[in-house]
């Protein structure tokens, strides 16, 4: 507890103290209010739910300001949420971003990076409708697009939460034509009452957004799932037709088991509980909701018990006190026309109270008597007071900004990059990128299992390349601290980092470090230089001082994850990994002197920073204890030194192989295949001969007789 204390003090420290926490607006400084909403002369206290600062200029309304911390689920980047302050307008245009604190390992080497200038300027003068697809909308950073991804999703969905909360009601929220349903973007449908959401409630954990919507038709179908609706289809067939199936969408990215069981449907005093067999897991999607949701599903309902054309109440209970329960009240097109029949709507205000009355008349409706187990309380606990200044903060008139652009109208095409792969998981890779990693790690293990030298330099040459200065998709001891503080998304969120991990963990169990051999960029580097230093350059290290060395990776790889497991906010990696340093070009001169430290060692000790630094080395080596396939040892060994003076990372010592050290570079298994050294002769030839040396090394010092004798 201690150490986190100090460690919170110590990033307090750096961060400043308006913005040590970036849990509260009401902590931000004035200067940073007036960064994000530059129209504005004053900022009122922040209240309301989500909890906004009101920007005026005079007695004019001009936008709110808000943190994203404060709009719970965030959104993780790398190792953490991206704590961002955010200005939006009454019609929902950014008028700013500013990041406040965020975690990521590269962030070490490069430097702030997400703080770019040219970054966040592209968000301003976006609507909250648009999809903010980085690399279509936003221009994304190279070998980041986790952070990135993470900011501009938590922008988005925390300023349409802003917008729909405050923003103009000047929609009429009566019967919507199938062409302009066709034309609407996913935040004008929850805005115009298309799509509702309920909020889920969990005890320590943040609150879910689960947004429900009739699928009225299969045009509407295929656009708000794309091809994942023929599965909804599939299963819609006698009455229960397409035209009865509600979809729900979990807002945001937040990675969640599929929901089938727990949900209800209320009308007019009847409860039907739906069970599994009713509702589809959808995983994630294309069409509109790609990018928009974690994960969808339909509930498939039967015209005998639910009346389409009438209103609803929609439950989702879980069975579970901390999982909480979630209601919405619901009102299909076909509902909202038989209200308009009785009371044809109005526009503004007037128009959307008629319809808002008509909607929330079914919760007044008397509770129906439901033979079932009594829905659990949910302890919830309560919103933590904030210290409000007792009167709004004055500022000096700015400049005057540039205007803010008009409003940029969503066309509402779906959200999906042409290039990308969709694991259903709600996460996106380019096709090129998982082609490419997939290309390299299947000539890993073809160098691996054909043991040809000249293929594996190829691999080495490949990885080195494609996995550290093109890509840089290798793994790092940055993503188990990454699994410890965010959980699986942190590798789930990528599918080609997640095919990397999926890899090595498995090669590791069966086979030991081969990832180390074959499949690390700083590996391979390290295997090039000593093949391009002399041979009279190289060093070998005493035995005694190697063992006593190679224990230091264990000590640093404990000192690291002993601080990701206890929750203090401190790096060490980019000190001990200089993988970054080397591969994403860090401007830091104290990181280059390390790496280049580092670099020589291993140009006179081969592979020394896999010997006695590497962290992940030193994981990836206690795993490889249970490996079952291990290298294969003949008689020849007890007696040969040549696999011992070629291993290039010490774990050989005659017969007997240190396996944890062991990297699989093959090196020693081909000696033996080809024979080399003593493994040319046969036991039978060898044996008699040794026991001869055996009976002259007995015999008086002063005999020379065995002076030439060698095997």
């Amino acid at each position: 507890m201690l150490a986190r204390l100090l460690a919170v003090f110590v990033l307090g420290l750096g961060l400043g103290v308006n913005d040590a926490e970036a849990q509260d607006v009401e902590r931000v400084s004035p200067a940073l209010l007036m960064e994000v909403m530059p129209e504005a002369d004053r900022f009122d206290p922040a209240d309301g739910d989500p909890p906004v600062k009101r920007a005026y200029r005079g007695d004019e309304l001009v936008g709110f300001v808000f943190m994203t911390s404060d709009l719970p689920p965030e959104e993780t980047g790398y190792s953490g949420p991206v704590r961002t302050l955010v200005g939006v307008t009454p019609d929902g245009v950014l008028t700013g971003v500013h990041i406040i604190d965020y975690r990521e390992s590269r962030r070490y080497d490069w430097g702030d990076f997400l703080s770019d200038p040219y970054l966040l300027g592209q968000f301003i003068g976006k609507h909250v409708g648009d999809a903010f697809t980085v690399g279509r909308d936003i221009d994304g950073i190279a070998q980041v697009t986790i952070s990135v991804n993470a900011l501009a999703r938590g922008v988005r969905n925390t300023a349409r939460k802003v917008a729909l909360a405050y923003g103009p009601s000047d929609a009429v929220l009566g019967p919507v034509t199938d062409g302009e349903l066709m034309e609407m973007s996913w935040y004008e449908m929850r805005r115009r009452g298309i799509a509702r959401t309920l909020e889920l409630r969990q005890r320590g954990r943040a609150p879910l957004d689960i947004a429900v919507v009739h699928m009225s038709s299969e045009e509407l179908g295929r656009r708000l799932l794309g091809s994942r609706y023929d599965a909804v289809a599939d299963r819609t067939t006698g009455q229960n037709r397409t035209d009865r199936v509600l979809l729900f969408a979990v807002v945001g990215n937040t990675f969640v088991p599929p929901m089938r069981e727990g949900w209800t449907i209320e009308q007019d005093g009847k409860v039907v509980a739906l069970p599994q067999d009713r509702v589809v897991s959808l995983g994630s999607v294309g069409g509109l909701l790609a990018g928009e949701s974690s994960m969808v599903g339909a509930i498939l309902l039967d015209s005998d018990q639910i009346d389409i054309t009438a209103p609803f109440t929609v439950t989702l209970d879980r069975g579970r006190p901390d999982l909480g329960v979630g209601r919405v009240d619901y009102m299909s097109r076909a509902a909202l026309v038989r209200v308009v029949e009785v009371q044809p709507p109005a526009t503004g205000p007037a128009g959307v109270a008629a319809a808002a009355d008509a909607i929330d008349s079914v919760a007044s409706a008397p509770t129906p008597e439901v033979a079932v187990a009594p829905t659990p309380e949910v302890a919830v606990a309560p919103t933590p007071e904030v210290a409000v200044a007792p009167t709004p903060i004055e500022l000096p008139v700015a400049p005057t900004a540039s205007p803010v652009p008009d409003q940029v109208v969503a066309t509402g095409e779906a959200d999906v990059a042409g290039d990308d792969v969709d694991f259903g998981l709600g996460w996106r890779t380019p096709t090129s990128r998982l082609l490419v990693i997939s290309a390299i790690i299947l000539l890993a293990g073809l160098a691996f299992f054909t043991k040809l030298q000249a293929l594996r330099w190829a691999s080495l040459a490949a990885t080195m390349v494609g996995l550290g200065w093109v890509d840089g998709g290798f793994l790092s001891i940055s993503h188990v601290t990454g699994l410890i503080w965010v959980g699986p998304s942190a590798i789930l969120r990528d599918p080609a980092l997640l095919l990397m991990a999926t890899v090595t963990i498995l090669a590791t169990l069966i086979w030991g470090r081969v990832f180390c051999g074959y499949l690390c960029p700083f590996g391979a580097l390290q295997d090039f230089l000593a093949r391009v230093t002399p041979k009279r350059l190289h060093r070998e290290l005493p035995s005694a001082v190697h063992r006593r060395l190679w224990s230091a990776k264990y000590v640093i790889l404990a000192a690291i994850l002993g601080l990701a497991v206890a929750g203090v906010p401190v790096s060490l990696y980019q000190y001990v990994e200089p993988f970054g340093t080397v591969f994403f070009l860090s401007p830091s001169f104290v990181l280059w002197l390390i790496a280049g430290s580092i670099l020589v060692a291993s140009a006179l000790v081969p592979r020394f920073y896999c010997r006695y630094v590497c962290p992940l080395g030193g994981l990836l080596g206690v795993t490889s204890l249970v490996s079952p396939r291990r290298i294969a040892r003949v008689e020849h060994c007890e007696h040969c030194t040549v696999c011992q003076h070629a291993c290039p990372t010490g774990a050989i010592e005659r017969e007997r192989i240190t396996f944890h050290e062991c990297v699989r570079c093959s090196a020693c298994e081909v000696m033996l295949r080809e024979r080399r050294g003593v493994c040319r002769h046969d036991m039978d030839e060898i044996r008699p001969r040794l026991v001869q040396l055996r009976r002259r090394a007995i015999m008086p010092a002063s005999s020379s007789s065995i002076r030439g004798d060698v095997v």
